[in-house]
């Protein structure tokens, strides 16, 4: 993300989503001034103190405040009817000329999810390291419960809002979040693959980045990064 070049050292910075502030930390040992922005009852634990909590809409900062919002896997957990608020809610509080950037899942991710869904629950069926784990996660994480009942499945279920894991290789695509995210007042500057492929159940951890480099530029990437600017000649429209 860093390598696109759209960071600048002295931009004010919002990772919205932060989960357990790995990417805000590697930005802050970068030098750049993050701020992490996550719901009340996020299963993740920020090591940092800038930490600032929300209700999921509505962003605790000035209108044009902020220079850069980032968000990494977010959008695609949040109910399509909320979206729009969202998305208008970020566009209110970045500068006139900032970006927002989304990193977003593919639906090479998503077909790559289905296919090594059954291999994964083999592999958790005979590795008994997994199952210790899934003992401890029962009593650390707020979501086992869910998880387990999707574990049960016969059919893999969604990755996001949308339940359906198939119905999601078309909202996963680039002209789907294309035509949602060119909206109130921003742009869509580029979108850039993120050079790497991955699924959901980490199967290959022995696969190297730069095996996964090349992969990605066969198949496809995971993700994509979108990059948006806010235009400079209005202001955000209601």
């Amino acid at each position: 993300m860093l390598h696109l070049g759209i960071f600048n050292q002295n931009d004010f910075i919002l990772d919205i989503g932060a989960g357990d502030g790995f990417q805000a930390n590697y930005m802050r040992s970068k030098g750049y001034n993050v701020v992490e922005l996550d719901i009340e009852n996020s299963n993740y634990k920020s090591s940092e103190n800038k930490r600032v909590k929300y209700d999921g809409i509505n962003i605790p900062f000035p209108s044009e405040s902020v220079d850069k919002i980032y968000t990494s896997h977010v959008l695609e957990h949040i109910k399509r009817n909320e979206l729009d608020k969202v998305l208008k809610e970020q566009s209110r509080v970045v500068k006139k000329g900032g970006h927002i950037i989304h990193i977003l899942p593919s639906p090479v991710w998503r077909i790559a999810s289905i296919a090594l869904y059954y291999p994964k629950k083999l592999i958790n069926l005979t590795d008994k390291f997994a199952i210790k784990q899934s003992r401890k996660d029962e009593h650390k994480n707020k979501s086992y419960k869910q998880d387990k009942k999707r574990n049960y499945r016969l059919f893999p279920s969604g990755h996001g809002e949308n339940d359906n894991a198939i119905q999601e290789i078309r909202t996963f695509s680039i002209g789907y979040w294309k035509e949602i995210l060119n909206s109130h007042g921003m742009e869509m500057v580029s979108i850039n693959s993120s050079g790497t492929i991955y699924s959901g159940h980490r199967i290959f951890p022995w696969l190297n980045i730069k095996g996964r480099s090349i992969i990605s530029k066969t198949i496809g990437p995971s993700s994509y990064v979108y990059t948006l600017r806010k235009s400079i000649s209005q202001s955000l429209k209601s």
